[in-house]
């Protein structure tokens, strides 16, 4: 069951990952 908290975690990941794809 995903829960709320999972889908923001989710979201700040997905945030998180893409300046760092363009970093690398």
């Amino acid at each position: 069951m995903v829960t709320e908290q999972d889908e923001a975690r989710a979201a700040v990941a997905d945030a998180v990952q893409e300046p760092i794809r363009c970093l690398a």
